[in-house]
């Protein structure tokens, strides 16, 4: 059986060729000058993101890693798991190999990101000829736009499944459409998003299994690729059979798939095992039809969209390291732009079959089975936090998509329409359409050269001093292996990913004494009394940084976060609102009392209340911060000044004045190693 596949474009002419090639730059630009820059600059990955060095180096070691990262759904479940595959790890192993850890790392994870944009636009022109290329590339700027520099060589797996998810729904209107050569990109495409982040687990299935269906479904007769062409030509392309592409598609999805299933198969417990298990644990209720219809229609139907500045500030309440960034939409207006979104893919699908345009419906029915699943997986989001914006980063791409097919349906309409007005103007339709994405386009190029990285997974804050760290790390050579001991300290939490990093290219064994970080790097790594280890490293932050060395041990590090004026000035203040709240405590504001129902914001407020008692919570980690950013206290408070000063030098002294330790272990001072958890499962 031959199938019925889309054309390439008939017109093979020097305009065609230039609105393709200029659709690719704008689409691949802004990701390689991005990474570049972050090289010349000499960006290091910290925190999450050295999570992700770290593993890629372990693809050829001894114990090649069998899922993705550690979720943080962990944390309320009751039960430690992870997210589903390694896909990202095993993709940037030979980069980071190569090049070495920083600019493989960003090089390898922007060059993920230009196959799949690059990929999107060679599907739309397959689909819809260079004009809707262009239309699409410069759609796709713009979402680059919105992510911003930083988030296009960002390996933090929330991030790295965007646009991987953009290339899937292409390649799944691909497939409904009988262009079978995108079979194996929609098995890769959608195991790439659905391995990163458990947050694809519903809509990779189910998109990935109504484009299957939809194959069988809609008609093969279409116009020519051209959206602004008036023929009507059912065209038949030779090429490969489908059961070839379903081979190829098949044998590509079981070798990526091959190590978490192998896990499952050998694990004690295995990661779904373990998954199915923190269902039944309860923990937070999901956030509900209402809400999840909400969160979608903020991004899928009401401006910015996918645009800036929605990706940094989307339009629904989330919750990011203990700010509220954005806000809720009315739920009126949402719930009537969505219906009026869906309502026109509909319109969409019913005026592709009238037009025998198998290629509009196919697209329109992707997306209205898209926006489904976006729903469904909105409305069983649960978090303790609420909505958190890095769960619902496929919504930016689904509106793309959405709005896209849209115009699929209307731009030929009203190009016949002209031309049946005014004839000669085809040529200058035509002409006028890819000028107006051109310019669309190259102004999100251009803004994709800037933004804004607070929600990237290497924390700002953090890549100075995990770069000392790590240069400090070699000093541990020789002394191996150690146990990295976890004291739940804000600035070595950040900075202890890079540290292990340098541990492997020194070639240093290491274990680690706590379960999460364990689910990390790798549960073969879990701290068991090994009797070969003799050294223990921890980290301190903050004050804890400055604290007394045990004798025998040694400070391997000390960053200081705060410049010696700044210290001073830092210690000033901190003694002024020690004496205000002993003395006269702090009011709670109004946007205080509305948000301690939100359980991340509730112990904070609760701390305020308790101030004149015990003031010292207030001074630690985040919090000062967290009270100025959300207004958590009245302004009118004598004390509100003090604490708009405090406030972002406290944060830099809490968290980037880092120290490391090391000392024979059993060195008296010395912490002891936490217990071992006896449910493992490898990781």
């Amino acid at each position: 059986m031959r199938p019925i596949e889309d054309p390439p474009v008939p017109s093979r002419d020097r305009a065609d060729r230039v609105w393709f090639v200029l659709a690719l730059a704008l689409v691949a630009v802004p990701i390689a000058v991005a990474a570049g820059r972050a090289v010349a600059d000499h960006w290091y990955p910290a925190s999450d993101d050295a999570l992700f060095t770290l593993r890629a180096l372990d693809v050829f070691s001894a114990h090649p890693p069998l899922l993705g990262t550690w979720s943080s759904g962990s944390g309320w479940s009751g039960t430690q798991f992870n997210h589903p595959g390694p896909m990202l790890f095993y993709l940037l192993a030979v980069p980071v190999r190569v090049l070495g850890v920083a600019p493989g790392t960003a090089i390898g994870t922007a060059a993920v990101n230009v196959v799949a944009v690059v990929t999107v636009v060679w599907l739309a022109r397959r689909r819809a000829g260079s004009v809707f290329a262009l239309a699409s590339a410069a759609a796709v700027a713009g979402l680059e736009w919105s992510m911003g520099a930083p988030q296009l060589y960002d390996p933090w797996n929330p991030h790295a499944a965007t646009l991987p998810f953009c290339a899937l729904l292409f390649a799944a209107w691909s497939v409904v459409d009988g262009d079978w050569s995108a079979l194996p990109v929609m098995a890769l495409a959608g195991s790439l998003a659905l391995q990163l982040h458990l947050s694809y687990v519903i809509l990779v299935p189910v998109i990935v299994l109504a484009a299957i269906a939809g194959a069988a479904v809609v008609p093969r007769r279409r116009a020519s690729a051209d959206v602004l062409s008036d023929s009507r030509s059912a065209v038949r392309v030779r090429g490969p059979s489908l059961g070839r592409w379903i081979v190829v598609a098949a044998g590509l999805t079981a070798v990526v798939w091959f190590p978490p299933i192998w896990q499952q198969a050998t694990g004690h417990p295995g990661n779904v095992s373990a998954l199915v298990d923190a269902r039944g644990h309860g923990g937070p209720h999901p956030i509900g039809l209402s809400r999840g219809v909400r969160t979608v229609a903020a991004v899928v139907a009401l401006p910015p969209g996918w645009f800036p500045p929605g990706w940094d500030r989307p339009t629904f309440e989330t919750v990011r390291l203990g700010q509220v960034r954005g806000f809720e939409t009315g739920a009126t207006v949402g719930d009537v732009a969505l219906g009026v979104v869906v309502i026109l893919l509909l319109a969409g699908v019913w005026a592709g079959r009238s037009d025998d345009r198998s290629t509009s419906v196919a697209g329109c029915a992707t997306a209205l089975v898209a926006v489904a699943a976006a729903i469904a997986s909105a409305s069983q989001a649960a978090s303790p936090y609420d909505s958190i914006d890095s769960y619902v980063r496929w919504l930016w791409p689904i509106a793309l998509f959405c709005w896209l097919q849209l115009a699929l349906i209307a731009v030929p309409r009203l190009a016949r329409w002209a031309r049946r007005h005014r004839p000669s103007l085809g040529p200058t339709l035509r002409l006028a359409a890819a000028g107006v994405a051109a310019v669309v386009g190259v102004v999100g190029v251009v803004g994709a050269f800037g933004g804004s990285d607070a929600g990237s997974g290497s924390i700002p804050w953090a890549r100075t001093p995990s770069r000392a760290a790590a240069s400090a790390a070699w000093k541990l050579r020789g002394r191996g292996p150690v146990l990295i001991h976890q004291r739940f300290d804000i600035g070595g939490y950040a900075v202890e990913p890079s540290v292990l990093v340098t541990l492997v290219r020194a070639g240093v064994g290491f274990y680690v004494d706590e379960d999460v970080m364990a689910h990390q790097v790798g549960t073969h790594r879990r701290y068991r009394n090994q009797p070969s280890v003799r050294t223990i490293v921890w980290f301190g932050s903050g004050d804890l940084a400055l604290q007394a060395v045990p004798p025998g041990a040694q400070r391997l590090l000390l960053y200081r976060g705060l410049s010696r004026v700044e210290e001073a000035r830092y210690r000033k203040l901190q003694a002024a609102l020690v004496r205000g709240m002993r003395n006269e405590g702090l009011r709670v504001s109004a946007h205080g009392r509305a948000l301690e129902r939100l359980a991340s914001f509730a112990p904070t407020v609760q701390a305020i209340r308790r101030a004149p008692v015990d003031p010292t919570p207030l001074l630690q980690g985040f919090s000062p911060q967290t009270i100025v950013t959300n207004h958590l206290v009245d302004e009118h408070d004598p004390l509100w000044p003090v604490l708009v000063q405090y406030a972002p030098l406290a944060t830099r002294w809490n968290t980037a004045t880092v120290a490391m330790f090391a000392a024979p272990l059993g060195t008296p001072g010395a912490p002891a190693p936490n217990p071992a958890d006896t449910k493992q499962a490898v990781a």
